[in-house]
């Protein structure tokens, strides 16, 4: 939206930013924080450019401190693409037991109901609908500061931005919002809010 009016190609009034494709709201409307689990979400492709390997990565830190909380990888794994995760990886993954990968599901509803914490640490984006579910959801958010995932959270409002290709960062970010219930809690009722405004 910026640069195009930055590089005079249309006038601002003659410009519209909107947030992608959305989320039904109705769906979301009966999900409660106070019955949210121990669960940090990652929901998206398993890619490396999705940041599936810094998720991997910083799940490990933090299972050293809170080995009761969950974290799941829901998402296809299978992918023609050079960024795709090899399969054996994803297998060694599996018998670690630090992240639990789920594949792709067809409808992830159940798993943003139970979800505390959603991280998206991608590379880049457009207009990510997974961090729009997580705020319908309402839940706290970690995501990139990068295009498209920090257009969709409000730093320190509804969701924490950290570094790409940071697990380090990432994983003192969960951290933060694992020690801080009361934080989360904020995070999600900003996350749910903005959603309903947007």
């Amino acid at each position: 939206y910026q640069q195009v009016i930055k590089m005079k190609l249309a006038k601002p009034n003659e410009v519209n930013f909107t947030y992608g494709s959305g989320v039904d709201l109705t769906s979301y409307k009966e999900i409660k924080i106070e019955h949210k689990k121990n669960i940090v979400l990652f929901a998206g492709r398993v890619l490396e450019d999705k940041g599936a390997r810094d998720f991997v990565k910083a799940s490990e830190i933090v299972k050293e401190k809170y080995p009761n909380w969950k974290f799941i990888i829901i998402g296809s794994t299978k992918y023609d693409n050079p960024s795709a995760i090899p399969e054996e990886e994803i297998s060694s993954w599996r018998k670690k037991k630090i992240v639990e990968v789920k594949d792709h599901v067809d409808n992830a509803f159940s798993y943003f109901e139970d979800a505390s914490i959603v991280c998206l640490p991608s590379y880049r984006e457009g207009m990510p609908k997974v961090l729009m579910e997580a705020a319908a959801a309402a839940c706290a958010t970690i995501t990139t500061n990068v295009p498209g995932c920090r257009d969709v959270i409000k730093s320190n409002v509804s969701g924490i931005l950290v570094e790409p290709r940071n697990p380090e960062e990432l994983a003192k970010a969960i951290i933060l919002l694992i020690d801080d219930e009361s934080l989360r809690t904020k995070f999600a009722q900003e996350g749910r809010k903005l959603a309903n405004e947007r």
